[in-house]
């Protein structure tokens, strides 16, 4: 064996034994045994990648490490690796020389409430996404110490429905139902509130969530979003949805004389904290793309 071929045979197998051993993602060794398939020349080029990756990932380690103690719950998933691999995943496109160590005020109620959340996808994201936030320099400055108490108070269904609501600039359409009393005229009262288009992912069918008042309310609450019936949308179709939901059709069929069903427009918008905090834990693709907005 040449000594080409013996330094390429070596360059492959510590390609390979970096990546197994410092739980890279399975993506990224893919990668990597890819390259190592061809010339010798891409094969050392393969062992560089690694050594670059590994020195990332090793530096991740480092950073995140005196964290752990933080975790008040479900330890092995800290130590045994897997949150190391999946905080390098969500920084993989970090500059190493931008990774810094999270603030303590910041990561410290992450990693707890991480701990608590490893079950439930949505909410598992949200942490991981502010702590890739929090360390990395360019925008650290964006993840706010407030913002993991945002997401402890936040159901997994809550989770997965918030995003939608945070991407809207505009708004999107809302109503409350209304009974409009004939006599004494214009009293009325407030029957259902907060009705969205709402539908199913699968089947985009209506659906229907008897939490969803509160959800609303809860992120209103938190300041995140504001549930505005001053404002509404002008164009004549864009709430002609409530009227075709369950929440509209049931009532109806038991309407009387002595009242009319009213549909209030109005409009559920992100607030400027609300925008920033999804900056923060859901970004689009990759932490910090879209700046903050103007205000």
């Amino acid at each position: 064996m040449t000594g080409i071929e013996l330094g390429a045979s070596g360059a492959t197998k510590g390609v390979e034994v970096l990546g197994k051993a410092l739980n890279g993602s399975e993506a990224e060794r893919a990668v990597i045994r890819e390259i190592a398939k061809q010339s010798p020349g891409a094969q050392v080029a393969a062992a560089a990648m690694g050594d670059r990756m590994a020195a990332k990932q090793l530096t991740i380690n480092k950073l995140l490490a005196p964290l752990f103690w933080f975790a008040g719950y479900r330890r092995d998933y800290f130590e045994s690796g897997a949150f190391a691999e999946d905080m390098a995943e969500k920084m993989a496109s970090v500059p190493h020389e931008e990774l810094v160590s999270p603030a303590p005020n910041v990561a410290a109620q992450a990693m707890e409430g991480l701990s608590y959340s490893l079950d439930e996808p949505d909410l598992k994201e949200m942490y991981l996404n502010l702590l890739a936030t929090a360390s990395d320099r360019r925008n650290a400055a964006g993840a706010h110490p407030s913002y993991a108490s945002v997401i402890r108070q936040l159901s997994a269904e809550e989770a997965s429905l918030l995003p939608r609501f945070l991407a809207n600039r505009a708004g999107e359409p809302m109503a409350e139902i209304r009974m409009k009393l004939n006599e004494p005229k214009r009293g009325f009262h407030t029957l259902t509130r907060h009705v969205v288009d709402l539908r199913s992912p699968e089947t985009s069918q209506p659906i229907v969530l008897a939490d969803w008042p509160i959800y609303v309310d809860n992120w209103v609450r938190l300041g995140l979003v504001e549930a505005d019936y001053l404002t509404h949308r002008v164009a004549e179709d864009a709430y002609d949805f409530v009227r075709e939901r369950d929440e509209f059709t049931r009532l109806e069929v038991s309407a009387d004389e002595s009242y009319e069903l009213a549909v209030e427009k109005g409009l559920l918008k992100p607030t400027d904290f609300g925008t920033r905090f999804r900056l923060a834990v859901l970004p689009p693709t990759e932490v910090g793309v879209e700046p903050p907005p103007s205000v």
